[in-house]
This record gives structure tokens, sequence and C-alpha cells, in this order.
């Protein structure tokens, strides 16, 4: 009696238990609208991407099964693999390795039920051989490759950037301003820049925390629901920032960029924009995108990290 390899074995259940993952996420999205992931990166991923997430996951779901009844044939019949078996992986492959390269160049986050198909899809085309191995591995570089030499939209030219990052918003008393604010709860400057809207009730601003916030201590500061920490930082990321405070101001022409207390202050309290202090208050029109880093220090706190010396926080961190 024929008895298959312990990896054509292992192959048919990663295929089985991808396509019922696949096919689970298809009938969640059916019933709530809303794919199900363990973090916020898949909300941000699909946000840029045209195709729908559902569409994607029955594709997903017809090539698991596809390859599973190729792997269960296999298993019937020695060392007969059909032929389709092994391309078949390798365009999932070449496939998995585009949408990597978007999720690491282009939205900056990454969905970790992405992953886990990208996984699956690896490790079966692992299981096929040494062959199956090298072919793969020079499709996959090669999408990575590719995909960086690539021109591509960055997070901040799209509406749902800064849609989904939306945390409040507070409608001024000035029409046709409208402003962005990056911040943290634990950043001493973004408080000052905060503290001036108390006093202003001007400016439009819409905040954008870069960590979890459960409130806001600002009058008239309407929260919005299901705002993403993720989204904010990965449109940081995008625009080559990595300081805040920043504050975005959205017009016909592209955006402006404000980074820095004393820049961002001058803006919101409509005073002239001072000149740059050795380059950490500035002001910046998109596009181009490229050449917003601040210099490290100055009137601002690193993404990455929190400032020292925190007066009282503009809103309180959610609780763990």
């Amino acid at each position: 009696m024929h008895r298959p390899s312990p990896a054509l074995s292992l192959a048919t259940c990663i295929a089985l238990l991808a396509g019922l993952l696949t096919a689970a996420q298809s009938g969640f999205i059916l019933l709530r609208g809303d794919s199900f992931c363990l973090n916020d990166g898949c909300r941000v991923v699909e946000e840029l991407t045209r195709v729908p997430p559902l569409v994607v996951n029955l594709a997903g779901l017809l090539f698991f099964l596809t390859v599973l009844a190729g792997l269960r044939v296999a298993r019937r019949l020695p060392r007969r693999l059909p032929r389709f078996v092994a391309p078949l992986l390798l365009a999932g492959l070449a496939v998995e390795g585009v949408l990597f390269a978007f999720q690491l160049f282009v939205a900056g986050a990454f969905c970790s039920y992405c992953l886990a198909i990208l996984a699956a899809v690896v490790l079966l085309n692992l299981l096929l051989g040494l062959r199956q191995t090298a072919h793969g591995l020079v499709i996959f570089l090669a999408a990575l490759l590719a995909f960086a030499r690539l021109e591509l939209q960055r997070p901040g030219q799209s509406d749902s950037a800064f849609r989904d990052g939306v945390f409040a918003s507070r409608t001024g008393t000035i029409t046709g301003s409208d402003h962005h604010l990056f911040y943290s709860s634990t950043c001493a400057h973004c408080e000052q820049v905060i503290a001036l809207l108390r006093t202003n009730p001007g400016p439009t601003v819409h905040f954008h925390p870069i960590d979890e916030v459960q409130g806001l201590d600002l009058v008239n500061a309407q929260p919005k629901s299901g705002y993403s920490a993720t989204a904010n930082r990965a449109l940081l990321t995008g625009l080559g920032l990595d300081e805040i405070p920043v504050l975005i101001s959205r017009t016909g022409t592209g955006l402006t960029v404000l980074r820095g207390e004393a820049a961002i202050s001058a803006r919101l309290g409509q005073s002239p924009v001072p000149a740059a202090a050795d380059g950490q208050s500035s002001v910046s029109t998109l596009p181009p995108v490229p050449g917003l880093s601040p210099e490290p220090g100055g009137e601002g706190c690193q993404v990455s990290s929190d400032c020292d010396d925190v007066p009282a926080a503009t809103a309180q961190p959610a609780a763990p």
C-alpha cells in the first residue's frame, strides 16, 4: 500500500488549514462587512488597495482548494504530483511577494492575516523540494526588487490615509481652514500646541494621535469611532517624518507640512511662521514628498520614543 511522504502529508494539512482560514475570512467579511485581523495593519493595507477584500479572499480560497486537490491526487498516486501544482504555487508566491512589498514600501504597516497567508504559501513551496524552493526564492526577491524601484503613491496622497486616523475633530470659526495635527499623549510640545487651541477657537483641526488615547481635553472636540494609530504612524513614515508635532494642511495644490511647536503654533495662532532655527521648525509643501525629515531634537518628540519632562498630558493613555 502506498504511503504518502511526510512532506506531502504536511503540505496537504497546510493547504487545508489555509483554505479554511480564507473561507472563514470570506464569511466574516460577508457577515460583518469588515475583515478580521489581529492588528491595525490589515485596515491600513485594505484602505490603500482598490481590490475589495472579499474578492482577494475568494481568490485565495480558490487557490488553496486547487492546490489541495492536486496534493490529494498525489497522496493516492505515488510520484504523481499533478504538473499544475508547482507552477501554481510559484504564481502564488509571486503574488504574495508583491503584496509583501506593498506593505513594506507603500503602506508602512503589516497585516497579520496577510503574513499568515504568506507563511502558508512559503511553506507549501518549501515542502515541494529544493528546486521549487530555489525557483520560489528568485521569484519572491524579484518581486521585492521590482517594487522597490517603483515610484508609487504615498499614503499621504490618499483620502483614506487622513480619514482612518482621525481620533477627534474640532470645527473652528474660521471658514476654509482645515488642518490635521499629528501628536502623542506623551509629547510635551504637542501639549503646548493643543493648549494654544484651547484659547483660539478659529482653526478647524482634526487630531491624529500616534498612540492609544481615551480622550482629548479640548472644548467642542467631537470624537470619532475606530481611529487607527497605526494608520497615523504609517502616514508619517510615508512622508518621511519621524518627529511630532506635525501639522498637515490639505490644499488643492498639495499638502503643506509644518513641523515643530513654534511653526505650528504660529500657523494656528494666525501669526507669521518664524524662520527655521537649526532646521527644527519648518514648513514644506507637497508634492514632492521626499526631504521632509526634521533634524534630531528641537521643538518636537521622536515618533519612536516618548519625550522627557512631559507636562499634563493632552489625552490619557488607554488602559491596558
